[in-house]
């Protein structure tokens, strides 16, 4: 059974015609088709002017197409994602002809595809837990502190809702509208927290309706929003993360955490010196490697936890055992 989308007008079918009395030579050269049709459990209807065109009376005679060109003809029920559509064609020559045609409700936009590779569906996502995209603009350009931008069209972006700013390469940065301002035909829409670097002006920034991402930070695709929440100390859904000693980690990992790694790997790729300066102990000092910036100064104590004073070097002797 022939196929054609919902709604459309552009679409042809075809079809044989054969000649009246012996039901078996094609005829050729044929005009000014009768047309009548039912498109699903509806009413008779006759196509006002049916538009019809011989392919080839040479090499594929008899053959006709018809377009399907009235909005009764592919107008289904709302309720219904398939239709069935009768079509009888009529001629004073031929043999009368009845066609069936499926009318169907496309699923994916015509003419687009989607890509899937071993059970996985690549898309551009538009719609996270919910959250819908309301309107798409560009912007003026944001700095790397800033809290503020100025947007084309000010439309949607409305307080407690999300602005998404294009970084480019599949990635975007969210942040929560704060506030807005009309000025002129643009408007300055406030967020927070601050953008953390520079975007140029005309990239694109979009409004959703609500918090579309588990980080602000992340961009909208799958592998990002697990990592985001892997990344999260807070745990999933909400609940703690503890140690294995059943202590909760948020109160010593969640604040700075990559700051503290920085310091402890300056420290291990320090470089580590023994100083005498003061003279009343001996001191461990670790620099920044190649700097004199220093990270840590220690005194040092012996096993009695007196201050180490002296170093004594003794010269080693061979034993015999």
């Amino acid at each position: 059974m022939e196929r054609i989308p919902n709604d459309s007008t552009n679409r042809i079918v075809y079809f044989v015609a054969v000649d009246l009395v012996d039901l078996y030579t094609r005829e050729t050269g044929l005009s000014s088709f009768t047309v009548d049709y039912v498109l699903d459990n509806g009413a008779r209807a006759q196509m006002t002017s049916p538009t019809t065109a011989e392919i080839n009376s040479t090499y594929m005679p008899g053959l006709y197409s018809l377009l399907v060109d009235e909005g009764g003809m592919t107008n289904i029920d709302a309720a219904n994602d398939s239709e069935t559509l009768a079509l009888h064609i009529t001629h004073a020559s031929i043999d009368p002809i009845t066609k069936f045609v499926e009318v169907y409700r496309p699923k994916i936009t015509a003419g687009q595809a989607l890509t899937v590779s071993l059970g996985i569906a690549e898309a551009n996502l538009k719609k996270v837990d919910g959250d819908a995209l309301i309107t798409e603009t560009t912007h003026g350009g944001v700095g790397a502190p800033d809290t503020t931008c100025t947007v084309e069209d000010g439309t949607g972006f409305d307080q407690g809702r999300t602005i998404a700013f294009n970084l480019g390469s599949g990635q975007w940065k969210f942040r929560i509208i704060t506030g807005y301002a009309i000025v002129g035909p643009s408007a300055i829409i406030t967020f927070s927290p601050a953008l953390g670097e520079v975007i140029g002006a005309g990239e694109i920034v979009r409004a959703y309706s609500q918090t579309i991402s588990p980080g602000i930070d992340d961009a909208i695709t799958l592998n990002a929003s697990i990592a985001a929440i892997l990344e999260d100390v807070t745990g999933l859904n909400g609940s703690v993360m503890v140690g294995t000693n059943g202590a909760a980690l948020a109160s010593a990992y969640t604040t700075d955490r990559a700051a503290y790694i920085d310091t402890i790997k300056n420290l291990l790729e320090g470089d580590w010196i023994i100083e005498d300066a003061d003279t009343d102990q001996f001191q461990l000092i670790v620099k920044l490697k190649g700097t004199e910036t220093v990270l840590l100064t220690k005194n040092l104590n012996d096993i009695n936890g007196d201050p180490i004073t002296e170093v004594t070097t003794v010269i080693a002797q061979q034993v015999e055992v």
